[in-house]
């Protein structure tokens, strides 16, 4: 167990005008902090940061790391105030978004439910019950992207039935019909199914793009981040077992 007296024995990092706090992400004089291994922690949070590790919390609690394309973030701190997709500083927001943890997105689940039912039913409780909050920085461009997308999800995907829809109303009209009209019909269902099928692809991908963030892994001290994009990820350090 480390003490608040082990923690005063680390010296401070040198050599940089302000560093990055690892519980609250803020930028504070080197003077101000507490360092343990890596971790660097502001004198505001140093209390809370103390008993946390008193109470036997792991400390990559603290901090954000990176991992391959992954983002690996502390239970007990949050994403540096940059865009979490850009690295854009300027106009950033903190938005507040319940992560899943899913494999597929929600759009596909639904479309390929009634091919798939008892597998697609198993990751649609799945992606209803493991979810959790994080705190998301991003630009106002990407927070423009996301709300467009999301617009679009869900109409393109109720387009995509009523595609289906009359594709199947069609072909039940050729089965009845005379020659060529029955070629007609037979080619405008062809039509039909296309345009679904369009449709449905592009709300998938709206759908993925329309995420924030999405979880690959919940631990009891860290939760595995990803969508971030590659110059987020350059600004944090490696991930160190």
């Amino acid at each position: 167990m480390r003490t608040e007296m082990d923690l005063q024995a680390v010296s401070p990092p040198s050599g940089a005008s302000l560093v990055r706090c690892a519980v609250c992400q803020g930028e504070v004089s080197p003077a101000e902090t507490i360092q343990l291994k890596s971790v660097v922690v502001c004198a505001a949070c140093k209390p809370r940061f103390v008993q946390s590790l008193q109470e036997g919390v792991d400390l990559h609690a603290f901090g954000a790391y990176k991992r391959r394309n992954l983002v690996l973030l502390g239970r007990n701190t949050q994403l540096p105030r940059r865009c979490y997709r850009c690295d854009s500083r300027k106009d950033v927001e903190m938005v507040s978004v319940k992560a899943h943890h899913d494999t597929l997105p929600f759009a596909v689940v639904l479309l390929l439910f009634p091919f798939f039912p008892p597998i697609l039913l198993v990751q649609l409780l799945f992606y209803l019950h493991n979810r959790v909050e994080v705190e998301t920085p991003l630009c106002a461009r990407h927070r423009r992207r996301i709300r467009i997308a999301r617009r679009m999800a869900v109409p393109l995907l109720l387009l995509s039935v009523v595609f289906f829809a009359f594709s199947f109303i069609l072909s039940s009209w050729s089965d009845s019909a005379d020659f060529p009209q029955n070629e007609r019909l037979d080619l405008g269902s062809l039509c039909m199914v296309v345009a679904g099928l369009s449709a449905a692809f592009v709300s998938a991908l709206a759908s993925m793009d329309s995420k924030i963030v999405t979880v690959r892994k919940i631990e009891r001290h860290l939760l595995w981040l990803d969508k971030s994009g590659r110059a987020f990820r350059k600004g944090l350090q490696e991930y160190t077992p």
